[in-house]
Order: structure tokens, then sequence, then C-alpha cells
């Protein structure tokens, strides 16, 4: 019995000796080598601008529909909202591209969640030069706004 009690003893031993050892060991290899931390740089929300509501007429074969558009858009930084709500010559060129747009296309064009997506990116691609052509040059440093999106608040055409 007592061979039976030093046996058991032992192991007991030799697997508290091994799981301390084997803590030790990766406790001294980790604390050497500090992985990288990565740095995530994180995106301002940008500001909204809304436009006026547009009212346009559009085709239809030889009937006559109207659309009728709220239209706002997103814009980085958010501090350049202010400054381009406030230029009325910005603001009259923006209506003038956009009334533009919407006056020649035709009601299928409209209607179909395609072509409101295709009226979001042609928007965006006529007033982005707009806007960052609008750099506030009295700013210490100045900086280039940028449509981010275009969303519709309404959208109804009849």
């Amino acid at each position: 019995m007592n061979k039976k009690k030093l046996i058991i003893i032992i192991a007991a031993v030799v697997v508290v000796l091994g799981g301390g050892g084997a803590a030790a060991f990766f406790a001294m290899s980790g604390g050497e080598e500090e992985e990288p931390v990565e740095v995530v740089e994180v995106e301002e929300p940008p500001g909204l601008m809304e436009l006026d509501p547009f009212v346009v007429n559009v085709t239809e074969g030889k009937k006559g529909r109207i659309a009728k558009l709220n239209i706002s858009l997103t814009i980085t930084p958010a501090e350049a909202v202010t400054t381009l709500s406030e230029d009325s010559l910005l603001l009259a060129r923006m209506r003038d591209r956009t009334l533009t747009l919407l006056t020649a296309k035709a009601y299928d064009e409209l209607v179909t969640p395609l072509g409101k997506e295709s009226l979001r990116r042609e928007l965006k691609a006529r007033l982005g030069p707009l806007v960052e052509a609008a750099v506030d040059t009295e700013a210490k440093e100045p900086v280039v706004p940028e449509i981010k999106d275009v969303l519709f608040s309404e959208f109804m055409v009849q």
C-alpha cells in the first residue's frame, strides 16, 4: 500500500511541476514580443445638405408626366455643409445641373429601382465637381469637400 501511495504522490508532483513549468514558459515567451497594435482610422460622419424640392415635367410618349423629388447630399467633411449651403452661386449651379438631368429623363427611366440608382450615380457625377471646386480658401488648412452619397427623401412620378 505504501508503494501505491508513493506512486500517486510522485505522479501528482510531476503533474504540478510540469504544469508550473509550462505556465512559466508561456508567460516568459509571450512577454518579449508584443504584437503591433493596428490603428484603425475612424471616418468622420458626413454632413447632410438638403436641396430645395424639384418638380419637373418628364415624358412618356405623347403624354406628359410630373416628377417631384427631394434630394439630400451627404458631404464630408461635415463642416463644409454650412459653407456650401451659404454659397448662392453654387446652389444655383447645382440646381441647374439637377434640373437639366431630370428633364432629360423619361418616365420609364425614373420608375424602376435601376433607373433611380442610375440617376443617383449621374447626380453624384454632375454635382461632385461643383462641390469639390467650392474650397474655402480662407481656411487655415483648406479641405476639399466631397459628395459621399445622394439620397432621395421623396421620389414621386405621376
